[in-house]
């Protein structure tokens, strides 16, 4: 068998040093600590790991573990809804099942696969001879809280105990009397509670095997501590992975190995299902030994009264019994105890214990095939499990979860050689134009090796990695369907990103509210690594911008994204003004051009023609959502400056925040309110085509804005474009050369580039407008410097 073991480097040594240190420190200490203080101490376990996850919470988000986990979390969490125990008993219940997947994100938090010890010294450039440091630390901690368990005063922790109504046996509360060689004192709270860590011994004597065959000093040592633990558990797991190793090694024989494919594999499922043997033998010597016979008769009950769902979390097994929780003691739920499997299926029932049992196998098989010998070490833990339930104690798995955290996270890692997979969310699309954006930022990601899908409201038949999860209406939808078809397309969003392993997620920002709070949310606890294209620092709506938008867009700007994205030096500067934090994570990009957008036809004669314009007039053309900071008002009071009954101004574009009627009625003269024609509504890609085509400029007079889509549109289709001059439209436009500024918010200015515009001669040509487009605003350039952050 292969002995390679994962990565124990220096994190996961100090936290095993911290575990064994706790058990003595507790055992001397807590006969002077304040009444209140034991249970604080007991809880001590968790906050431990939940701390440390806190402290690397971003690393320990991994797609497939928590996609893996979640059914049983759900099924769990069912479980504590109809459960019979008090509070306390619900959620020691929920974490007791729980934890230990906690523990192994912890691992993976807190893993670095580049510190292997899989050589036959035991030794790696970071740290020399861990495996055999870790162990002297965890023997010593050992015999401390052994010694520490049995000479520590225990009259202190009476009035603990007698709150929970507790029996006492000879003096000493029952939780702590283990019926093995007369009676071991213990405590099962304690993190090195002797009875659970000789789990942590199997564990430590695998491991040491492992790295090196000649650890002769420290292998005793280690076995020695295993014997003095007196856990019935921990010698039978020992004694499951010593004969298991032996029969898979007896595999590899000439007589075996020689067979049909069939017959091997055969033989390899016979091996594995052995231990599931194992209620034949402790039945037998149920008969013999009292305390097995208490761990067959938990199991025994549980099996008598299964059923599907089970009676809920907090009325059975040792939990239950601890916190005394039972609404009838006079039930069965009294006789369920020492017994994980038992303890499971009476609060979860067959549903539970075979979900629970399945993320076992499918965690343990997916270690395994890199690290057999730890695959079968989790695999025997769980299975005696059936009969102890200390094999599932926080200590007793605390460093086996360490392992497996390793171990995914050091596989992972050896995965990075495929194509990087990304998900780009684009729930706007077609409603505003971002569609075009988006489909050449995902087509250019997909040119540089990126496995790329996006998510928008439109699709494309040459491009099946372009879903439409959102369905798209240019008529108004009551808020209740909009809502309805917004939560079905991030559901299958969600999914989608999980089924393709997506490890980035893109996604377009606006305005900072709760939506896409939760979303990114979501996105980071599915694993992934956010990557934040930032179109407005600031929303352009002004009712966007209180006191809740500010601290969302503070949470997701500096802590739910890795990355993130500007498209002018304008936004980067402002952004890194209010979060001068995130500098290492931003990166200035080229807004890409869209010079494969205009249609072959109509030309633009006929474009003037279908669209009911003159050939003698000149048109102007102030394009996209209606809202007040696009200055549409400015525009029209420069209309009342021009005194040109030939200069037109089409509005083509839907209402956001304003009424562009009532604007018109107010602002324009009467006179001049004939030369401007107002489309209102949805435009059309086609519709769209027609009016670039058939205008002669585009203006706009934005008040603010930090890129513009619709600037580099109307540049694509070789168009003068008018505009203010804000420092974003400054990074595009040189006036005079590729285009026109004026001064923002003077509507004389306006008026007067207006009528400077008029003459064709006094326009960029195409070919000045084409060569700056081409040069600065490619998507490949866009791309390339995206993708070295999609890279390890």
């Amino acid at each position: 068998m292969n002995l390679a073991w994962p990565p124990i480097n220096r994190a996961h040594a100090w936290i095993m040093v911290l575990m064994a240190v706790a058990g003595p420190f507790w055992a001397w200490s807590a006969p002077y600590w304040p009444k209140t203080w034991p249970p604080l101490y007991l809880a001590g376990r968790d906050l431990v790991v939940i701390g440390l996850l806190i402290l690397r919470w971003r690393k320990a988000l991994d797609t497939r573990f928590l996609v893996w986990i979640l059914p049983l979390v759900a099924w769990l969490l069912g479980a504590a809804l109809h459960g019979t125990g008090n509070l306390a008993a619900l959620l020691a219940g929920f974490r007791q099942w729980v934890l230990p997947f906690g523990m192994i994100a912890l691992g993976i938090a807190w893993s670095n696969p580049t510190e292997t010890n899989t050589t036959k010294s035991g030794q790696n450039a970071h740290n020399q001879g861990i495996p055999q440091r870790l162990a002297w630390f965890l023997l010593a901690g050992t015999i401390l809280a052994y010694l520490g368990t049995i000479t520590g005063s225990l009259n202190g922790l009476r009035t603990y105990f007698e709150a929970k109504q507790m029996p006492y046996i000879d003096g000493v509360p029952q939780q702590w009397v283990e019926p093995v060689a007369g009676g071991l004192y213990r405590a099962a709270g304690w993190w090195l509670d002797p009875v659970s860590n000789g789990h942590v011994w199997v564990w430590t004597l695998a491991l040491l095997v492992s790295v090196s065959h000649r650890q002769g000093l420290v292998l005793v040592a280690s076995a020695i501590a295993l014997f003095l633990t007196m856990s019935k558990g921990a010698w039978l797991q020992a004694l499951m992975v010593a004969l298991m190793m032996g029969a898979l090694e007896l595999c590899k024989l000439p007589l075996v190995s020689k067979q049909p494919a069939w017959l091997k594999q055969f033989f390899y499922v016979l091996i594995l299902s052995g231990p599931l043997l194992l209620p034949v033998p402790v039945r037998w010597m149920a008969d013999l030994h009292p305390g097995i016979a208490i761990h067959w008769h938990g199991w025994s009950s549980a099996v008598r009264d299964l059923s599907w769902t089970g009676d809920g979390l907090g009325s059975h097994g040792n939990v239950a019994i601890l916190m005394h929780s039972m609404n009838h003691p006079s039930t069965h739920a009294t006789t369920i105890f020492d017994s994980a499997w038992g303890s499971l299926l009476g609060q979860t029932g067959t549903v539970g214990l075979l979900l629970w049992l399945g993320t076992w196998i499918r965690l343990g098989y997916a270690v395994g095939k890199t690290y057999p010998l730890l695959g079968l070490l989790a695999y025997v833990q769980v299975v005696i499990s059936m009969f102890s339930e200390n094999a599932l104690n926080p200590m007793a798995m605390f460093p086996l979860c360490l392992s497996l955290g390793s171990a995914w996270k050091s596989g992972s890692s050896k995965q990075n050689t495929s194509p990087p997979r990304s998900t780009l969310l684009d729930y706007v699309g077609r409603k505003a134009g971002m569609d075009y954006f988006s489909k050449r930022l995902h087509q250019s990601l997909k040119k540089r090796g990126i496995n790329n899908t996006l998510y928008s409201n439109f699709t494309c038949p040459d491009e099946p990695q372009i879903i439409e999860a959102f369905e798209f209406s240019d008529q108004p939808k009551s808020r209740f369907k909009a809502l309805a078809s917004y939560l079905t397309g991030m559901i299958r969003v969600f999914f989608g990103m999980i089924q393709n392993r997506s490890q980035h997620f893109f996604f377009h920002f606006f305005k900072a509210g709760m939506r896409e709070f939760l979303v990114l949310l979501i996105a980071r606890l599915l694993g992934q690594k956010i990557h934040l294209l930032v179109h407005d620092v600031q929303s352009l709506d002004v009712q966007d911008n209180n006191t809740k938008a500010r601290w969302l867009r503070h949470t997701i700007l500096k802590r739910l994204s890795h990355r993130v994205y500007t498209f002018s030096r304008t936004a980067a500067e402002e952004v890194l003004h209010e979060y001068p934090g995130i500098k290492d994570r931003l990166t200035v990009l080229s807004h890409g051009h869209f010079l494969d957008l205009p249609a072959p036809n109509p030309s633009p004669e006929e474009a003037r023609a279908l669209q009911g314009l003159k050939d003698n007039h000149f048109y102007l053309l102030f394009f996209g959502q209606i809202k007040e900071s696009k200055g549409l008002d400015l525009l029209l009071e420069a209309m009342n400056l021009v005194h040109d009954p030939d200069i037109h101004l089409v509005i083509a574009g839907s209402a956001r925040d304003l009424d562009p009627g009532d604007l018109i009625q107010s602002l324009v003269e009467p006179a001049v309110q004939n030369q401007i024609h107002l489309h209102n509504r949805y435009i059309s890609d086609q519709e769209r085509d027609h009016w670039f085509k058939a205008c002669d400029a585009v203006v706009l007079p934005y008040r603010r804005i930090y890129n513009s889509g619709v600037l580099m549109m109307a540049l694509s289709y070789g168009k003068t474009v008018l505009a203010s001059d804000l420092p974003a439209n400054r990074e595009i436009i040189q006036n005079g050369v590729n285009g026109c500024l004026f001064e923002n918010e003077n509507a004389h200015d306006l008026a007067q580039n207006i009528l400077h515009l008029k003459n064709a001669a006094n326009r960029p040509t195409f070919d000045d407008i084409l060569t700056q487009l081409n040069n600065q605003h490619s998507w490949d350039l866009m791309a390339n410097r995206i993708e070295p952050f999609l890279r390890p």
